[in-house]
């Protein structure tokens, strides 16, 4: 009896054992391929002036390749929550990762600046498949420790998001803005050799052909939740300041008083690998604190940052960056994580998700334009007003719909 008892110990722990170290292994494969696939996103906001001066375009227009992808991922995101429901995570993930290779070549054989914008949106209607459905992924499969789970794929969003613009501006600093598009497209399809030899499918309870009890009644049932509502919000609260400071950011910066070149641009985006330590950090006080306030301070932090912009000496600005950046991964990882609390009974999930993604990536297309139409006609503090404002709005909406 005794030793049946140890044996059923010993098992116990080695399937305990198991499970650790497939979950590892997945969290491995999911943020090596996240950083290589999130990259693609903000390639060219560290060349919009070299992209402006080949093509003869004011900010505002150069910007638009970064807003039409943001507006075109909003635009299909909920698409790929429909799909994956259907279809399964695991395949949606892959294809979408192979896929994101064939717009991404044309990006760089782009003769005219039509046509690159054409080819971004194509970026655009494909990376959905991967970042939505890979979020999804993570709730079903990390369920009790969803918070640390979305946290570390965070940090991975916010790596790729530097290695992006750090590969755009060094390449196109040392070759050109083509070829730079050209080795985003090499990571794309490794990225999608990986995911298909390593990643395992849904566990076979979530496992399924048919969808996970969507229907309209389902999508419109995540209306009917304050909380999903206010997820929403904020997160539009959060990534219009982002992609607007950020976009223009260059210009601001190649300017007097700082005259920054291409390259030490692109380095100034090192201070987005904050979001490294902040999200996985913040994931675990918010496992154990509560989401809501977590979110709160990441969107003071966030205005903090900003304002301290206006400061016109490089040291100062860095620092804003930098609080900005650890404010902002604080209330996205933790946002994301919200979602997954939050989705109740007759709620899918995947659509859920979805809508998130929708809400949130319109909010970054009118970020691309809204604050490039005033740094041309205001100047950076026009820039700062905007992305306050976007900010107050989501503090507004998380202490009225979170109550």
């Amino acid at each position: 009896m005794i030793v049946r008892k140890s044996n059923l110990g010993l098992a116990h722990k080695a399937a305990r054992g198991s499970k650790v170290t497939s979950e590892r292994k997945m969290l491995v494969v999911l943020g090596l391929s996240t950083t290589a696939i999130f990259s693609n996103m903000y390639a060219t906001q560290p060349i919009l002036p070299v992209i402006g001066q080949e093509f003869g375009l004011q900010p505002s227009e150069a910007g638009i390749t970064v807003s039409a992808l943001v507006l075109a991922i909003a635009v299909s995101a909920l698409f790929y929550g429909i799909l994956s429901d259907r279809v399964g995570r695991r395949p949606v993930i892959i294809g979408s990762a192979f896929a994101l290779v064939v717009p991404t070549l044309l990006c760089g054989l782009a003769p005219t600046f039509l046509t690159l914008v054409i080819c971004r949106v194509g970026q655009g209607l494909i990376l959905p498949g991967f970042i939505a459905t890979t979020i999804t992924y993570i709730h079903e499969e990390f369920a009790a420790n969803r918070g640390l789970a979305v946290g570390w794929y965070t940090a991975a969003t916010v790596t790729g998001g530097f290695t992006g613009r750090l590969q755009g501006g060094v390449m196109t600093d040392l070759f050109s803005w083509r070829f730079a598009f050209f080795s985003f497209a090499l990571a794309n399809l490794l990225s999608g050799l990986a995911l298909a030899r390593y990643l395992p499918p849904s566990r076979p309870k979530l496992a399924t052909n048919k969808p996970e009890g969507f229907d309209f009644a389902g999508l419109t049932a995540c209306f009917s939740n304050r909380r999903l509502i206010g997820c929403y919000l904020v997160g539009m609260a959060i990534f219009f300041p982002f992609i607007g400071l950020f976009t223009y950011l260059p210009y601001y910066l190649s300017r007097p008083p700082f005259n920054l070149s291409t390259l030490l641009v692109s380095f100034v985006f090192v201070v987005y690998l904050i979001g490294v330590f902040a999200a996985p950090l913040s994931g675990r006080f918010s496992d154990k604190l509560g989401r809501s306030g977590v979110i709160a301070a990441g969107l003071l932090l966030m205005a903090i940052g900003v304002g301290l912009t206006l400061v016109p000496w490089l040291p100062v600005v860095f620092v804003g960056l930098l609080i900005l950046c650890f404010g902002m991964f604080t209330a996205q990882s933790n946002n994301n994580a919200f979602i997954g609390d939050s989705v109740g009974k007759g709620q899918s999930r995947g659509s859920a998700v979805s809508l998130y993604q929708m809400f949130f990536y319109t909010s970054g297309s009118l970020g691309g334009v809204i604050p490039g139409l005033l740094w041309q006609n205001v100047g950076w503090s026009g820039v700062v007003i905007a992305c306050l404002c976007s900010l107050v709005v989501g503090l507004v909406a998380a202490r009225t719909l979170w109550r």
